[in-house]
């Protein structure tokens, strides 16, 4: 297939008029000129019509589509991955100071400070496969390549040059977290994974791993600033199928493992073991709200019905 011509902005805004969308076309070319159509054409996906013949969609919209409702999604996903951002923040700390803290405790090696340089801190196999060994490399281009004033403190300081030779504390924070979420799936004794698992509410280690791998397909699809709201979250992986009866105020209740609606659910419980109390599940309600017009897609796009909705809802106050 050939690749497609170019078009001037003025051309995309006619296009996607011709094709059916309602829309003011200067006010489309200014929008095009800074969100550009590639970017815009996933949130009109949803709006083609549907062919039942050939089970594909057409380059027609479906009657009465405006692309004002079109924006608002896209200002709503916009917002929706800063909320997302916000738990996976507080969430990828606590689970990096977790790390550092019982690696460093271990019992295996007298509570030492750098648990990474020593073969008997790592699983077996992580370590024989030299698995350890390429861990260890990409922690050292990250401490290589920082300029940040600890790194710097203990390089041009303490005259650290090996990236194995840091407190394991600083060594954490240098680890990418594609890296970290390697050492902890295979090369943390299990019993150091297992027992990290459970204070962050999982009672097996392999579930836990399981939502991580959810929030870690979130969080490079929100720094990527991808469309996040209506996307099916690790629909392959069948691990994250058994998640939710390890989450106890989600037990017996049916969801999506694959929805947004569930990637929520997952967010919330593990910022309650983080701080209970959070406030996270009211500010997502609040963002829904504010966007309460499109309710109608978040249900069929997003799974978030009230049923869902209420894990977020702090209890109504009772009115004297």
């Amino acid at each position: 297939m050939p690749l497609k011509p170019f078009k001037t902005i003025e051309d995309q805004a006619r296009l996607i008029i011709s094709r059916g969308c309602a829309a003011d076309e200067k006010d489309l070319q200014e929008k095009l000129a800074h969100a550009n159509y590639y970017r815009l054409s996933g949130y009109l996906y949803m709006f083609r019509e549907f062919d039942p013949l050939t089970k594909q969609r057409t380059n027609r919209f479906v009657a009465g589509t405006n692309f004002q409702t079109v924006w608002r999604i896209y200002c709503f996903d916009r917002q929706f991955r800063l909320v997302l951002l916000d738990a996976i923040e507080r969430i990828e700390i606590s689970l990096r100071t977790k790390i550092a803290y019982e690696w460093a405790k271990s019992k295996k090696v007298g509570q030492v400070s750098n648990p990474q340089k020593h073969p008997s801190c790592y699983r077996k196999a992580f370590y024989n496969q030299r698995k350890s060994a390429k861990f260890l490399e990409g922690v050292q281009i990250s401490y290589d390549r920082s300029t940040d004033d600890c790194a710097n403190h203990h390089k041009n300081d303490l005259g650290i040059r090996k990236a194995e030779d840091l407190p394991v504390w600083v060594f954490i924070e240098l680890t990418t977290f594609s890296n970290l979420f390697s050492l902890l799936r295979l090369g943390l004794p299990k019993k150091l994974s297992e027992k990290i698992a459970r204070d962050f509410g999982f009672a097996d280690n392999n579930k836990f791993i399981a939502a991580l791998s959810v929030l870690r397909e979130a969080r490079n699809v929100c720094a990527h600033h991808a469309r996040a709201w209506n996307r099916a979250w690790m629909c392959a992986n069948h691990k994250v199928d058994k998640i939710a009866p390890d989450i106890e105020e989600f037990e017996n209740f049916a969801a999506n493992k694959a929805s947004t609606a569930y990637l929520t659910l997952v967010c919330h419980h593990l910022l309650g073991k983080i701080a209970q109390g959070n406030p996270w599940g009211e500010k997502l309600c609040k963002l829904l709200d504010d966007f309460s017009d499109l309710s109608e897609f978040f249900r069929e796009h997003m799974e978030m019905t009230d049923d869902v909705l209420k894990f977020f809802r702090p209890p109504q106050q009772k009115v004297e």
